[in-house]
């Protein structure tokens, strides 16, 4: 099964968001993750196939976090 980690600061947009797409959850297992340090910090534990997040975040931005996460 995939893993996909659904990252946004804002829980406003991320629980709707993680919701609509555990619906689909019969094909992968949905995290979450509402900072990119808690994000960078599963991505080192768990395998993750697919990320979806926002472009901006108060700490790192989303091309910062995207870099890092490839190295």
């Amino acid at each position: 099964m995939k893993n996909v980690l659904l990252v946004h600061a804002d829980r406003a947009l991320l629980q709707p968001v993680a919701g609509s797409l555990k619906h689909q959850g019969a094909f992968f297992r949905l995290h979450t993750a509402r900072t990119t340090d808690k994000a960078m910090e599963f991505v080192r534990q768990t395998p993750v196939d697919l990320v979806i997040t926002a472009l901006r975040f108060p700490q790192l931005g989303s091309f910062q976090f995207f870099d890092t996460l490839i190295k």
